[in-house]
């Protein structure tokens, strides 16, 4: 979070942009809302502060304070700790914007930061097109340098079950259940002669989409959904597999990157149409 802008109301247009430009104040953006002019003005290359000049309103001390303004670039997790006297709603502009009350009733605009919104999305996007070229090109070894040292990463199995019985997906039974450390190990093995079942390897084709990007339950760590179709084909095989699903993932920030702390492959089959899984999801 960071501090955005106050606002008052003013009676003099000339005089107020006369008055802060002495203190270093420039015009930046004038919006007209109804019968209301909104003049904001940076200092020192910032927004800081909003001057509304509108018919009828009192200005002056105890009357024309109107709010503080701060910005955030999550707004739902902020709005899930103090709740919305107003909104959320979004303006004719695309801002995202809602109000809240401080304790002595002063008024509180909270607006979401739609450009840390998109680069959180980018960030994502490109994390998961990054690691699905690796997979793909088969370098494994530089997939597991983006994977976090905490890892927990799970493929639990699916049954048919009744719609009100729930998705059907086991809370105790794994395709894979894997950590960082069992990862290093499979990532070994199947760079060795050893790999009897990936040598030659499987020919590969990751097709990742709709993906969902909020904050994450720790500080900068990015909550992402994604589907996955994966396309799969062995030596001179007419035939070819297909495993599609959706994928429930943790990013975590680490020494100026992205990690990946945690992934759930939530698969669309029962029965998987494939001779083994080593291949990574």
């Amino acid at each position: 979070m960071r501090f955005a802008h106050a606002s008052y109301h003013i009676t003099d247009r000339s005089q107020s942009l006369d008055f802060y430009r002495l203190l270093g104040f420039e015009p930046a953006e004038e919006l007209h809302i109804g019968d209301a002019i909104h003049l904001f003005l940076d200092l020192g290359g910032r927004a800081a502060l909003e001057l509304v000049l509108s018919p009828g309103q009192p200005v002056g001390p105890g009357g024309g304070y109107r709010h503080v303004a701060v910005e955030t670039t999550h707004m739902d997790a902020v709005l899930a700790r103090i709740p919305a006297e107003r909104g959320p709603f979004v303006t004719a502009t695309g801002t995202r914007l809602a109000f809240l009350r401080d304790p002595d009733g002063y008024e509180v605009e909270l607006i979401e930061s739609r450009s840390d919104t998109v680069n959180d999305l980018t960030s994502a996007t490109d994390f998961l097109h990054r690691e699905a070229e690796l997979l793909d090109d088969n370098l494994v070894d530089q997939w597991l340098e983006m994977l976090s040292e905490d890892l927990k990463y799970l493929v639990p199995l699916r049954s048919t079950r009744e719609r009100a019985r729930g998705a059907g997906f086991s809370r105790t039974a794994f395709h894979m259940k894997e950590t960082y450390s069992s990862m290093r190990g499979r990532v070994r093995r199947l760079s060795s002669e050893y790999a009897w079942a990936e040598d030659p390897p499987s020919r590969t084709r990751r097709f990742v989409s709709n993906i969902r990007v909020k904050p994450g339950e720790q500080a900068g760590d990015l909550a992402v959904k994604s589907n996955l179709l994966l396309y799969r084909s062995r030596h001179d095989a007419v035939e070819h597999q297909l495993l599609v699903g959706e994928r429930h993932d943790v990013l975590r920030p680490c020494d100026g990157t992205l990690k990946l702390a945690r992934r759930i492959v939530l698969l669309d089959q029962t029965t998987l149409a494939t001779h083994n899984l080593a291949v990574f999801l």
